[in-house]
């Protein structure tokens, strides 16, 4: 009873510093209307088929014309050259090939084929060529009606719907959640530095209350504490932004290791630095090293593969990547191994913690405070 007495205490401590509660809900909540407003394009469920310019030799006579012509349709604009700054541009890498048209029929030159704008051109160009031969047989049958080639807009050019994906906001909805939990080690790292600043580590060393109780009240309090900053940071996310998070109860649950992760990690280095300033300077760089690597602040699989393999390493990634999964496809096999990653560091880093604390009596710099 006497820990839920601790706890109860350590509540009152919380709230009465309302306002670092309020900005470490309000900061990621406008930085999610921020990043989400800004990168919004990056973040498209469906990317349109890009238009493809390429130079072509040609004679210019009525069967090029309608070649050339044609081809916009298929989202493809022939520019006429001369043979040599075609084949200049190729290797000068502002052209991808360039197409010949002549007696012999199409053909592409390229340094590489596998690349859209060749499978662009070879299927326009068979498309094209069977048109011309029915085009031919029309003509010798005397149907002059369906001589003249097909033409309109009969493709519209969209890419694949992968299914459900999120948007910019429903990105940056969780990665600020994860990034700002993990800003939360300074938040620990506080609380259990603050009897040292109120000057009450003494009485409680004279009490009968247990050091380890006081280690264990404090840690329990700071992992409520970002848990219930972490459920009202989703219910304004979902009001304001209509954010998604699938189930909010399971996703507050499965962040539970993940919170019990950012409390330890300041503790311990509230203990190993042996000041509250100290261990801020340390987890200031601690946590954007993180935060970066996890996709925090803009998606790491677009920068590069190296980093993408990383950020599959970390807490932060792990969960990042696993609620996007769990939440936009179902899939919580990803964030399992967040959870177990997360809860086992977070163990041992107690656990050093803890050690650390109890080797110096609990309270030796409220001492010498």
């Amino acid at each position: 009873m006497r820990i839920l007495q601790f706890i109860k205490k350590e509540i009152h401590h919380v709230l009465s510093s309302p306002e670092s509660l309020l900005l470490m809900i309000l900061f990621p909540f406008g930085l999610t209307l921020v990043l989400g407003l800004a990168l919004s394009g990056q973040f498209s469920r469906v990317q349109p088929m890009p238009d493809v310019r390429l130079p072509i030799v040609a004679q210019g006579d009525l069967n090029s014309r309608l070649f050339i012509s044609q081809a916009e349709n298929a989202g493809l604009t022939f520019e006429a050259a001369e043979e040599d700054a075609a084949r200049k541009q190729v290797t000068d890498g502002s052209a991808a090939g360039y197409v010949v048209l002549d007696k012999d029929g199409i053909t592409y030159h390229a340094q590489a084929f596998n690349n859209w704008e060749g499978l662009l051109v070879r299927t326009y160009g068979r498309i094209y060529a069977q048109q011309a031969n029915m085009a031919a047989r029309a003509l010798s049958s005397g149907r002059l009606d369906k001589v003249a080639p097909l033409g309109g807009e009969y493709v519209h050019n969209e890419g694949i719907d992968t299914g459900p994906q999120p948007t910019s906001f429903g990105y940056y909805g969780i990665t600020m959640l994860t990034m700002i939990m993990m800003y939360g080690t300074m938040q620990a790292a506080g609380m259990m530095d603050l009897e040292r600043t109120e000057r009450t580590g003494l009485r409680l060393k004279a009490s009968p209350f247990s050091m380890s109780g006081v280690f264990l009240a404090k840690a329990c309090t700071s992992v409520l504490t970002l848990l219930t900053q972490a459920l009202i940071l989703m219910v304004m996310n979902t009001v304001a932004y209509g954010i998604t998070y699938r189930n909010m109860a399971i996703v507050l649950l499965s962040l539970t290791p993940y919170a019990l992760f950012c409390n330890a990690l300041g503790l311990a280095a509230l203990q190993l630095t042996g000041e509250a300033r100290a261990a801020s300077g340390l987890l200031n760089i601690v946590v954007v090293l993180l935060v970066f690597l996890g996709g925090g602040y803009v998606p790491v699989d677009l920068l590069s593969p190296v980093l993408a393999k990383l950020a599959a390493s970390t807490p932060v990634g792990l969960y990042n990547k696993g609620l996007l999964a769990y939440i936009y496809a179902g899939d919580s096999s990803m964030l399992i191994r967040g959870m177990i990653m997360s809860g086992v560091l977070g163990a041992v880093l107690l656990a050093l913690a803890h050690v650390l604390f109890m080797r110096e009596g609990g309270s030796n710099r409220a001492a010498r405070a």
